[in-house]
């Protein structure tokens, strides 16, 4: 897959996630990311990666909306190696929303 800058690669998350509540729900997850890239280091790595957030999703089905933040840890900056990112807090943190359909 090329990215907009013409570089390449793959990411895949996988990761098991805990719902607590009713309709209005609060989501914990955690698991691992693999990414194969050429944009930042040009290797295969995996890195672990926790999420929290909110989930509206009626029991019935219907609209579901979901909102929530992110962080990848990534290991080797927190451990002090170089690397072409800005900072080096071994965290890359993001937000995610997303609207589906449930049924």
């Amino acid at each position: 897959m090329s990215g907009l800058d013409g570089t390449d690669g793959v990411i895949v998350p996988i990761t098991v996630n805990y719902l607590r509540g009713d309709d209005h729900k609060f989501e914990l997850g955690a698991g691992l990311v693999y990414e194969n890239g050429k944009w930042q280091r040009g290797t295969q790595e995996i890195f672990p990666i926790v999420y929290f957030g909110y989930r509206y999703q009626s029991m019935d089905g219907g609209v579901m909306v979901r909102v929530g933040v992110d962080a990848i840890s990534y290991l080797e900056r927190a451990l002090g190696a170089v690397t072409t990112y800005d900072d080096n807090s071994g965290l890359e943190p993001g937000i995610s929303l997303s609207f589906g359909y449930a049924f």
